[in-house]
């Protein structure tokens, strides 16, 4: 693997497995949606911060906010980080971030599972619950 492949699978495994891959499965199970349990917090996260601000109201603004400017702000952050580990030539490093990436990948729900652990909360940060309801 070369180091722009390297920089590419930090940046876009983390994406790939709270969207698309969950989608794949569940839809094709359960017809539903479905989410990551780790990535979908992170990638939701600005939506949660800029929905917390502005208030549940003002909805459209934070689902923008969380898609438009937090989500690439995440996917270049893991891109930069892939490049830096991939620079310090340790491939103890590659490998351990690889894995990292790979096992934060695997624990996905469907809908209505993600749906009822934030059945309480007046902002989900789940990034899918934010895509669904958009």
């Amino acid at each position: 693997m070369d180091r722009q492949t390297f920089a590419i699978a930090g940046g876009c495994l983390p994406l790939l497995a709270c969207t698309v891959v969950p989608l794949l499965v569940f839809g094709v199970l359960y017809g539903q949606w479905g989410t990551n349990l780790i990535w979908g917090l992170i990638f939701g996260f600005g939506w949660w911060v800029a929905q917390s601000f502005l208030s549940p109201e003002h909805w459209r603004a934070a689902a923008s906010i969380g898609l438009f400017i937090w989500l690439p702000i995440v996917c270049s952050g893991l891109f930069l980080l892939s490049r830096a580990i991939w620079d310090t030539g340790d491939q103890r490093r590659r490998r351990m971030l690889m894995w990292l990436l790979v096992i934060s990948s695997l624990p996905i729900v469907p809908a209505d599972t993600a749906l009822s652990l934030y059945a309480d909360a007046r902002v989900p940060p789940d990034f899918n619950v934010l895509v669904a309801s958009w």
